[in-house]
């Protein structure tokens, strides 16, 4: 019983937990986005015809546009976990 307060006070709160969840997934996100844009450079070194090669740029363009927001969210999510357990 004594050492109840103790556990209640370790463990992570609530809002805590929720960016915590948000971190995970923006970092799944961010995996993702970088595997599609792998593949779409593989492709794009192998592709032959220009309309093709002028489609992969746009999708890799758009990927890279992606990726930056979502590395900028995932900032802004560690920022705020900083700031809930100082």
């Amino acid at each position: 019983i004594v050492a109840w307060p103790l556990r209640a006070w370790d463990s992570a709160s609530p809002g805590t937990r929720k960016w915590q969840q948000k971190r995970l997934e923006h970092q799944d996100f961010e995996r993702r986005l970088v595997e599609m844009k792998v593949s779409r450079e593989r492709r794009l070194a192998e592709t032959e015809t220009l309309q093709e090669q002028q489609l992969l740029m746009r999708e890799i363009t758009a990927l890279e546009e992606r990726l930056s927001r979502c590395r900028k969210a995932l900032e802004e999510i560690e920022r705020v976990i900083e700031r809930l357990t100082r």
